[in-house]
């Protein structure tokens, strides 16, 4: 079930971004998954820190052609996923919660380091901008993907963590 979230998060990210590319608002829906296929992995973090380390290598190789970049920063947001999935119970409030906090980090992150390297200006209204046009797309996702994964994981008996 994790492959076919992920498959189906890479595949909705690209036709997002090739029919909607003219609009304001940025998906992110392969690092929604991040959130929403932790507990399937059921604690078990180094399998999980794994898989987002692959997840982030088709993600530079596939969406954004820049080797390694996303990779690292996956690993990172998957730990940070693990990390603070200790003091929530999963559900959809907490997923929706998360997901934003992932989204924050991911922008921080990838912002700060092209602040850091000269390719962009420091300027909070223009980061501020981006994540408000980020995470309305991506909660509206997020939302109806955890039903969606909750409802198949009833249906199908698939165990997971609370």
């Amino acid at each position: 079930m994790i492959y076919v979230i992920t498959g189906l998060s890479f595949f909705l990210q690209n036709i997002f971004s090739l029919y909607l590319n003219y609009s304001p608002f940025f998906n992110l829906f392969v690092i929604c998954t991040l959130v929403f296929i932790y507990p399937l992995f059921q604690n078990n973090n180094h399998n999980y820190w794994r898989y987002c380390l692959i997840v982030g290598l088709f993600y530079d190789v596939i969406l954004t052609n820049s080797l390694f970049f996303n990779t690292i920063i996956f690993v990172i947001l998957g730990m940070i996923v693990s990390k603070i999935n200790v003091y929530f119970v999963n559900n959809m409030y907490s997923t929706i919660f998360m997901t934003m906090f992932i989204i924050f980090s991911y922008l921080a992150i990838t912002y700060s380091i092209l602040v850091i390297a000269g390719q962009l200006e420091f300027e909070i209204l223009q980061f501020l901008g981006k994540f408000y046009d980020t995470i309305l797309l991506n909660i509206v996702y997020s939302g109806l993907f955890f039903m969606i994964v909750e409802k198949l994981s009833q249906k199908y008996r698939i165990l997971k963590m609370n």
